[in-house]
């Protein structure tokens, strides 16, 4: 069929039928795909009547078992919300789906409103026409406003907001009014004071235009939005910043469906703008700041992942915007006025100079250490293999017996070899074996795991080891313990052991231009290296000390503040990840800690010697990851990049004369050798 719905369902019994009888009876045949996400209640006893009904018309593809999912996870009190909300990554698997088979046009729909029957064939015009002029390869979204509907007896008690409420309309049934359909507003864009023509990049950034019930995208929008991000505020709101960038959003200015308002809404309709409302909101400050904090963790994901199609203004409007928690409250108000971030209330535009949460000043020349007492979470451990079974299987048993940790994750990065099948044994209890979809690089691997734990465990804390590490239960014991004193602390490691260079100093500031150059080469790194590291009488007088970047070897992060911050860029395959984690850890004002009164083993496995086995081949592969860091973390010019890659060069020249000097000495040593 030319028209798919995407229905994601949980415990939607009471509502659910009513939704399917209106999507089945539109003018225009559609077809349905059904995901549920766990539900306990009736719901998919009723999607399944509904398929054996319509076989040719409804087909079922749950993301989760019964029981397995679905309610929005906690965490603790004072962290930031979870990485997106149980429904977005429902509707994310149903959009992978439907563009695996190139659907032509998609429309989301949620399982408790009630389509008028002229909905789909409205929209399929409107968007015919726009490809009509635009193109069908033009990614296109068409919305339409909505009827706020609710419960009769509710409304009638003041359950909801009086304002724009009329009475229900002449001929409305008892049953309609009670079944929760009695009308609240006639529209939901004259409710919410919501004014679907505000498409622009920067509009969209700050307040979401469009309704995920109500949109229809083609499949050229489609091939932009199906892949699920690390972070975002909600699917749709995902959907209407791809196509404000890089297409057109169009509404219908009259409502399609009835978007019902029942007490468990996972967003819902709101009356905002007034004073009343700005009034309730700072009575609610940490949940209005947690939302900042993922409107911006969701910008910084949306510039990691489409970086590559974004032009220069739009670069210079999303950087503008996630600077904005490093401001003051007027210099905010000159970056909103300059850069248009307005929302659809000027009350709420000039609130946003004092909500936006402040991102917190470099922790570096903080004096005092953190407290060594605090109180201890739910800790899994998440282990990235890739071609080195043998290290990673010895790891896991000696972990496995760590009461601390409640479950040990293990991510085979799509070996090729045949570490799966060596490491599939190992699952207990207490251990659990899962293979990524491809090999993504050293980001990719750990962003599975620690969203699997997150996930399936509910861990509010995880433990990043490589296989090559060795680590005291009393270390793990002690790196927990710092959590419970800072609320903004999310990642904490141990000193560095290395067999082959000693102890090192595995914290470090986050370096600009200049200074990731010299880090870069092996003379200008030991030259420069008081100016590039923090001074050395900080390691030797504390026991713990805040930092802006750790070693990625092993390192221990809240779960929530994790992916809030998006995790690791996926873009990058190796190398520059600690620093990345670094930029994302601060736009957020959260914080890293290295603690120096214990340490780890890092003793150096072959994993990334067998997939890049020359010196010069991981050089280059560093470069590339410091190049990328450099133009989407530090914002270099283009005659900057062109400095960075001649410096490069050089560097090159430097390796290589230092292999050909030690082969000569390896040469005459063995020459000496015979001689003798």
């Amino acid at each position: 069929m030319e028209i798919t719905v995407l229905m994601a369902t949980y415990q939607g019994e009471p509502y659910i039928r009513q939704q399917l009888d209106s999507i089945l009876a539109q003018t225009v045949p559609v077809g349905l795909m059904i995901s549920d996400d766990g539900s306990e209640d009736g719901t998919r006893k009723i999607l399944e009547e509904y398929r054996q009904r319509y076989p040719d018309r409804i087909r079922l593809r749950h993301r989760r078992e019964p029981g397995r999912g679905g309610e929005q996870k906690q965490t603790r009190p004072g962290r930031h919300a979870p990485v997106s909300p149980p429904a977005a990554d429902n509707f994310f698997w149903l959009l992978s789906l439907a563009a695996r088979e190139e659907c032509p046009y998609v429309l989301l729909s949620d399982q408790d409103d009630v389509w008028f029957p002229h909905k789909a064939e409205t929209l399929l015009a409107r968007m015919h026409k726009l490809e009509a002029r635009l193109g069908q390869d033009h990614p296109v979204l068409v919305h339409s406003d909505m009827e706020v509907v609710g419960d009769k007896a509710l409304a009638k008690a003041g359950a909801y907001p009086a304002r724009n409420r009329i009475p229900a309309q002449a001929g409305e049934s008892s049953r309609q009014a009670d079944s929760g359909l009695a009308q609240i507003s006639p529209s939901f864009f004259a409710y919410a004071r919501c004014n679907p023509r505000r498409t622009g990049l920067a509009q969209v950034l700050v307040e979401n235009p469009v309704t995920g019930g109500a949109l229809m995208m083609n499949r050229a929008l489609l091939g932009l939005v199906w892949e699920r991000p690390g972070i975002c505020c909600m699917h749709d709101w995902w959907i209407a910043l791809a196509a404000a960038c890089f297409g057109t959003i169009s509404c219908v200015d009259r409502p399609l469906y009835q978007y019902r308002q029942h007490g468990h809404n996972l967003v819902g309709a709101t009356a905002t703008g007034s004073a009343a409302d700005l009034a309730g909101r700072l009575g609610r400050r940490k949940q209005v700041e947690e939302n900042y904090y993922r409107m911006m963790a969701q910008a910084r994901e949306f510039e990691s992942r489409f970086c590559h199609r974004l032009d220069g203004k739009q670069k210079a409007v999303l950087r503008a915007f996630l600077a904005l928690p490093g401001q003051t409250p007027f210099q905010r108000l000159a970056g909103i006025a300059g850069n248009h971030f307005y929302k659809s209330s000027p009350l709420q535009t000039l609130a946003m100079c004092v909500t936006i949460p402040s991102a917190r000043k470099p922790f570096m020349n903080q004096k005092t250490n953190p407290p060594a007492s605090g109180t201890p979470g739910k800790l899994d451990c998440v282990i990235l293999n890739y071609n080195d079974a043998a290290t990673t299987e010895a790891l896991v048993c000696r972990l496995r017996d760590y009461r601390i940790l409640d479950r040990i994750v293990v991510v085979d990065n799509c070996s090729t070899d045949n570490s799966l099948e060596q490491l599939r044994p190992l699952e207990d209890r207490k251990v659990k074996v899962i293979q990524a979809e491809r090999n993504g690089g050293y980001g990719y691997g750990n962003n599975l795991g620690v969203r699997y734990a997150a996930e399936h465990n509910q861990a509010t804390h995880v433990l990043i080891a490589n296989p090559d590490i060795s680590v005291s239960e009393s270390c793990l014991a002690r790196l927990l313990r710092v959590f419970g004193q800072d609320s903004q602390v999310a990642v904490v490691t141990a000193r560095l052991r290395d067999k082959q260079y000693g102890t090192l100093r595995n914290g470090w500031r986050l370096r600009g231009f200049a200074g990731e150059l010299l880090a870069m080469g092996p003379i200008s790194r030991r030259l420069f290296r008081r100016f590039l590291d923090y001074p050395d009488t900080w390691f030797q007088t504390r026991k713990a000390m805040y930092v802006e970047a750790v070693h990625g070897s092993m390192l221990m992060v809240d779960a929530a503040g994790f992916l809030d911050a998006g995790g690791y860029d996926e873009h990058m395959f190796l190398y520059q990840e600690e620093a990345v984690l670094g930029q994302r850890m601060k736009a957020l004002g959260l914080r890293s800690v290295l603690c120096l009164d214990c340490c780890y083993g890092h003793a150096h496995s072959a994993s990334i010697s067998r997939t890049f086995t020359g010196q010069m081949e991981r050089q280059r592969l560093r470069e590339e990851s410091v190049l990328y860091y450099m133009k989407h973390y530090l914002h270099i010019r283009p005659w900057q990049e062109a400095f960075a890659k001649l410096w490069f060069w050089g560097i090159r020249m430097e390796i290589w004369g230092a292999m050909r000097v030690g082969d000569w000495l390896k040469m005459a040593g063995a020459v000496t050798k015979k001689q003798l």
